[in-house]
């Protein structure tokens, strides 16, 4: 996929981006279903969603910051209401320029 060679030559300019770029189709999953061996590993978990979602058909591409996707670096947490729990917001994005797209990908508005 030329995006994802794109997004890993300019994430390697990048001195706060892990060098490795994840770029999957997202697996549906049920709420009950349990992850397996996946909890362990962020760069899986985050291709995961609930199966509700499933009618986007999502294909995701994922960049960490330095050490984001390394083993068991993740945050567990029991929610007994059952609600949504929020995520800390990152305090600072970083913007990744890749240059001009309109070569290979069209835009579609919805």
């Amino acid at each position: 996929m030329r995006l994802v060679g794109r997004i890993a030559s300019h994430v390697r300019l990048r001195s706060k981006l892990d060098r490795h770029v994840y770029s999957s189709e997202i697996d549906y999953r049920k709420l009950s279903a349990a992850l397996g061996i996946d909890w362990a590993l962020p760069e899986r978990v985050a291709f995961i969603k609930p199966e509700d979602w499933g009618w986007q058909k999502e294909h995701r591409i994922a960049v960490g910051r330095k050490g984001a996707f390394a083993v068991e670096s993740v945050d567990l947490a029991l929610n007994a209401s059952g609600g949504a729990v929020a995520a800390d917001a990152v305090s600072h994005p970083l913007v990744l320029h890749v240059g001009s797209l309109s070569k290979f990908a069209t835009l579609h508005a919805f």
